[in-house]
């Protein structure tokens, strides 16, 4: 049977050294997916329309590679919203890391909001 944990927090630092934290305590409590918050990975949306695009592309590049040694170190698979920077625009993704890899989806349905 599979067991899921939920994270949500606010926005991680660059460190990982509290992801690595929670992502343990899961795997001590039986979990194997990991589902993370809208905005863990990367800032809020009014926050990303104020930083530099390479800095975006710096800090998702960053988280992507963090999930990614943890999924493996911890044996699990997570499930993380993820901002993807493009030539000429973001594109909002949902990453699916396991310990054999990643996958991104790209989302199926858009809030109204212009910004997306």
């Amino acid at each position: 049977m599979s067991k899921i944990a939920a994270l949500q927090f606010p926005t991680l630092a660059l460190s990982e050294s509290r992801l690595d934290y929670y992502l343990k305590a899961s795997k001590d409590n039986g979990v194997n997916l990991v589902v993370l918050g809208e905005y863990v990975i990367n800032s809020f949306f009014t926050e990303l329309l104020h930083m530099p695009k390479n800095m975006i592309k710096e800090q998702s590049e960053a988280k992507k590679e963090s999930l990614i040694k943890l999924a493996k170190k911890y044996e699990l698979e997570i499930i993380a919203p993820y901002v993807s920077v493009e030539a000429k625009s973001y594109k909002k993704l949902c990453l699916k890391v396991t310990p054999n890899g990643v996958k991104s989806y790209e989302q199926q349905i858009l809030m109204p909001y212009e910004h997306w």
